[in-house]
């Protein structure tokens, strides 16, 4: 049986979107470029900048980390308060690791684009030579080692690996 129009699977309907008559939803396209000028400026309009005082002390965010054979641990971070350049001794708050920063930097197309600094609001990286992912966990708090924020951000829980249990032969009478 052929989809039918507007069911969603394959039909060219509208895909469950409907108009409200509420919101104003401009038709664009990537490929002509048609009315993105107009989206941009909507979004520059509707959210709101970032907070963050990029005089306080530092106080990042790690999101997630990856391991560079040449650089060590990358922390991918989102800059909450403060400022991070070169030089600047940082202490992940939850594993007490220290170290230096070598480069920061931003995300862009599949690249790393180094910069002079990460301010607040900001989300980019951050290289130390950490040599092990295990001092930069998903939730903790990235501060100054000399100067370090009161508290680290809230919300920040040890993780633990999960395994599902069952049993290889005899039942579930056998694992209680």
């Amino acid at each position: 049986r052929p989809p039918q129009r507007g069911a969603g699977a394959g039909g060219s309907g509208n895909r469950g979107c409907h108009r409200s008559g509420r919101q104003r939803r401009p038709h664009i396209s990537a490929k002509t470029g048609a009315n993105i000028e107009e989206v941009l400026e909507a979004i520059v309009h509707k959210i709101p900048a970032p907070k963050g005082d990029p005089e306080a002390p530092l106080k990042a965010l790690i999101f997630d980390s990856i391991y560079d054979s040449y650089k060590g641990v990358i922390i991918f971070c989102r800059i909450m308060e403060g400022t991070v350049k070169r030089g600047t001794p940082i202490r992940m708050m939850a594993t007490g690791s220290e170290e230096d920063v070598v480069e920061v930097g931003y995300f862009g197309a599949g690249q790393f684009i180094p910069c002079d600094e990460l301010r607040a609001g900001m989300v980019g990286y951050i290289t130390a030579s950490i040599k092990n992912v295990r001092d930069t966990r998903v939730g903790d708090t990235v501060t100054s080692r000399d100067n370090p924020c009161a508290s680290p951000l809230p919300g920040y829980k040890k993780g633990y690996p999960h395994g599902i249990l069952r049993p290889l032969s005899g039942g579930w009478s056998q694992v209680q």
